[in-house]
């Protein structure tokens, strides 16, 4: 089976930066990716994922500098799930719901690193850190 990664679109987004002349020393930064909601559309096969943003960087004395909230929309495709639809198969795979939540945290990470062109900003920030466990080969 495959999973195709299809599209990444940006929803409801708001954007905040702090006031003039705030102190930029002791910068800290925070990234929160919260899971979706998972929907099936039928018609055309894909699953979409609606995954929530926080981004904030703020000062030593914790003032916002910036801060960005958004909405995600990732769209996947299974290929390959042997004549079932894909509501059957992820029905009979959580390992694979789980697979393909961890991937639009992933996207949406990549996403906002271009958006944002984080590197600049700190090229040793994780944007996404996840824990990959094997699956059971019984």
């Amino acid at each position: 089976m495959k999973i195709q990664l299809l599209d990444i679109k940006q929803g409801s987004s708001t954007k905040r930066l702090g006031g003039q002349g705030i102190d930029i020393s002791g910068i800290n930064r925070s990234l929160t990716i919260t899971r979706g909601k998972l929907f099936l559309n039928e018609e055309n096969d894909q699953i979409l994922i609606r995954p929530q943003v926080q981004f904030r960087i703020a000062n030593g004395e914790d003032e916002e500098i910036f801060a960005l909230e958004s909405e995600y929309m990732v769209f996947f495709r299974l290929e390959g799930v042997d004549g079932q639809t894909p509501e059957q198969a992820l029905g009979r795979n959580p390992a694979l719901v789980a697979k393909l939540h961890e991937y639009s945290q992933i996207a949406v990470g990549i996403h906002l690193q271009m958006e944002l062109n984080l590197t600049t900003l700190d090229a040793g920030m994780p944007l996404w850190e996840g824990e990959y466990i094997t699956p059971n080969p019984s």
